[in-house]
């Protein structure tokens, strides 16, 4: 099966940024077009929004995805994304731990 050029780029622009921390950060496109199209909006600084994973959204997915694949990426489904008001991906990243003083 050959797969064409926008099953391959995902259906969600990323800006260069985004591709190569998502590179860096071993968030691979699989798990971000995941996070994009299943998660919850939630607004970020400079206008932009923050996308994630909300508890429902992972069960749906586990739903989708099935027990055993589900399992092999859940750890990276933590990850986030930034997205711009016009739709582009940002960036993507790890969410940080809070540090408890």
């Amino acid at each position: 099966m050959r797969m064409t050029a926008e099953a391959i780029a995902g259906r969600w622009p990323m800006s260069r940024h985004a591709t190569v921390r998502g590179q860096q950060r071993s968030i691979p496109r699989f798990v971000s077009d995941r996070i994009l199209d299943w998660g919850k909006e939630v607004p970020a600084p400079g206008g932009a929004f923050r996308i994630r994973l909300d508890r429902n959204a992972l069960a749906e997915l586990e739903g989708e995805l099935g027990r055993k694949a589900f399992l092999q990426v859940e750890r990276k489904l933590r990850a986030y994304a930034v997205v711009a008001r016009e739709g582009r991906v940002i960036t993507l990243a790890w969410p940080r731990r809070r540090r408890i003083r």
